[in-house]
């Protein structure tokens, strides 16, 4: 992967880039880089496609903010990568884990600068929310997104040298020892100073009204969603198809086998899902 960087907005963000053919806009999760999207990227482009992958507003080798991370801004961070790279065609934007709602509130956003939306590993908020009545144990699994938002909780986590790094990683990857090389890029771009408070600053918009008046709403483009059979960090029962979460062509599927980090432990099916789902789109008739 070759690495740039661009102005957009307010910050100087990196991005690694790869390939030619239609574009497939690449975002990270938390705890994570830009680099886990590298196998991903590997397959798309032996395919014909062109990937990039920007290190998230927050995320070293990009800029760290000096301001409290705004979902909007993660929207414009994307639109201007994408007007950055330019290219032929409307691209397709895949994301992961906070990668995956920054993907749905830009296909939100900006329908028509799309061709189509991928998530991994988190389902549109509708959906999410639409389920969750009937899995009400989920709010304890995701209790980590309650002590994010707590006062001084990125001040203890350096205190405690980001050890919920590792934890988080190894409860996500279910099927043995997280991928090494990966968790090791994690805590040093986190471990750059303001980075790991920008990365928690995510989770302070789920405080914010304007977050879910964006997001629940149904996605007006094509969608994909995949999530891991075996990731603990969302019930699988919270992907069931929510009638408010789509307005276009949609699939939810299962990755056999698979925990939270998808692009690092399935990029090969992942991969295929994708192709595929574009190839059926690309079969059916005009306005079917």
């Amino acid at each position: 992967m070759r690495v740039t960087h661009h102005r957009v907005g307010d910050l100087r963000l990196a991005v690694r880039t790869a390939g030619e053919g239609p574009l497939a806009l690449l975002l990270h999760g938390f705890p994570d880089t830009a680099a886990s999207l590298d196998a991903l990227g590997d397959r798309l482009v032996a395919r014909g496609w062109r990937v990039a992958a920007p290190s998230l507003r927050g995320y070293p080798p990009s800029e760290v903010p000096r301001s409290p991370v705004r979902l909007a801004d993660l929207v414009a961070d994307a639109v201007g990568v994408l007007d950055a790279l330019g290219g032929d065609g409307p691209p397709w934007i895949i994301g992961h884990d906070w990668g995956a709602v920054v993907a749905y509130a830009t296909a939100l956003a900006h329908p028509t600068r799309l061709a189509g939306v991928v998530g991994l590993s988190v389902p549109p908020l509708p959906m999410l929310l639409g389920n969750l009545p009937r899995h009400p144990l989920q709010v304890i699994t995701s209790r980590y997104m309650l002590a994010f938002n707590a006062p001084g909780a990125a001040r203890r986590a350096r205190r405690r040298d980001l050890r919920v790094v590792d934890r988080l990683w190894a409860r996500w990857t279910p099927r043995g020892a997280p991928d090494a090389e990966a968790l090791r890029r994690a805590r040093e771009a986190l471990g750059t100073p303001g980075a790991f408070e920008a990365a928690v600053g995510y989770y302070r918009m789920l405080r914010q009204p304007a977050f879910y008046r964006h997001l629940m709403r149904p996605l007006a483009i094509p969608a994909l969603v995949l999530a891991g059979s075996l990731d603990p960090c969302i019930e699988a029962g919270l992907y069931a198809p929510h009638p408010a979460s789509f307005a276009a062509p949609f699939r939810v599927e299962m990755v056999p086998g698979a925990g939270h980090f998808l692009p690092l432990e399935a990029p090969d099916t992942v991969a295929d899902r994708f192709l595929a789902f574009v190839k059926r789109l690309n079969r059916k008739a005009p306005g079917e």
